[in-house]
């Protein structure tokens, strides 16, 4: 095997373990342990676009996830951080897919299994705000200074939260700059 697959493979394995640990905290261990999954918002016609919402929320979360480990050769850990800008995907449409897909994947287990509603809501809002809070002071700083001219570009033409309609369409150094980085 070539050591650009190893790199790979390792990548994967790294994203899986961060998967579990993390995103399962954040969108499962957490809200059982606060018992947000308890209380009266439960209506079995809620279940199937719970399962929808769950699904397609855990599908981009982990698609996202695993486009860092094969495209990037990292995972989403800060301390794991992929070595190529990630700029392939559901990442042209919109900077952060990843926070998204999990939010989508909170709120269809909520419908799913119902909750305490005024606990989901501040628990969404504690993630949101710590998002952003991680994304402006850490994240982004983090990527000018790694990947300073091709995410200057993405920056400029793919916003933070709210994904855009059309795929950005990155020029042709742009690309060939993150083959190489």
């Amino acid at each position: 095997m070539t050591s650009t697959v190893l790199v790979r493979v390792a990548a994967i394995f790294r994203t899986a373990l961060f998967a579990l640990v993390f995103m399962g905290t954040t969108g499962i261990y957490l809200p059982r342990y606060f018992h947000l999954l308890d209380g009266p918002f439960h209506r079995n016609d809620w279940r199937a676009i719970g399962w929808i919402l769950l699904l397609a929320g855990a599908s981009i979360a982990l698609r996202c996830a695993f486009a860092f480990a094969w495209t990037g050769l990292g995972t989403p850990a800060p301390f794991d951080a992929p070595r190529r800008l990630v700029v392939i995907g559901l990442y042209r449409y919109v900077r952060n897919p990843m926070y998204f897909g999990m939010g989508i994947l909170m709120v269809g287990e909520w419908l799913l299994w119902g909750s305490n509603l005024r606990g989901a809501l501040i628990y969404l809002a504690v993630c949101l705000f710590s998002v952003s809070v991680f994304v402006l002071l850490y994240e982004e700083p983090t990527l000018r200074r790694k990947f300073p001219q091709q995410y200057e570009a993405y920056f400029r033409n793919v916003p933070r939260f709210l994904p855009r309609f059309r795929p950005w369409q990155p020029d042709s150094e742009t690309k060939a700059q993150a083959a190489t980085s």
